[in-house]
């Protein structure tokens, strides 16, 4: 659709609409990645106090504050929730966008790896 000349190694398929003159594409699919990205960080953001307040009661980290109390698990389940959303947003503000994203490839790898090999063990 475009020559590889015009291609721009940042965000080629948003510049291939701009190209061709439909400037409304562009800002579309830029709207869509934005989404996505949003989609992605959410997906992944929810189930962490959850898997924090699970290591914590394994006793593995934040062992202080985990209660046997329904009222005070909550509390100790928003503390997490806190605690992950403020150690991913130092992340945003400190790395740069490229090494984050490698950063979530490699341990998406890592994820997926761990259990191929726990199902081939069992």
């Amino acid at each position: 659709m475009v020559p590889f000349t015009l291609i721009d190694g940042d965000a080629s398929l948003m510049e291939m609409f701009a190209v061709h003159g439909f400037l409304s594409g562009k800002y579309i699919v830029a709207m869509g990645a934005v989404a996505g990205l949003t989609g992605i960080l959410l997906g992944s953001l929810f189930p962490m106090p959850k898997d924090i307040y699970a290591m914590a009661g394994d006793g593995l980290l934040f062992s202080f504050s985990v209660h046997q109390v329904p009222f005070l698990c909550e509390s100790a389940h928003r503390d997490s929730c806190a605690v992950s959303g403020s150690q991913a947003a130092l992340l945003a503000l400190l790395v740069s966008l490229r090494d984050l994203i490698e950063m979530m490839s490699i341990g998406t790898l890592l994820a997926y790896t761990l259990v191929s090999v726990c199902v081939l063990l069992l």
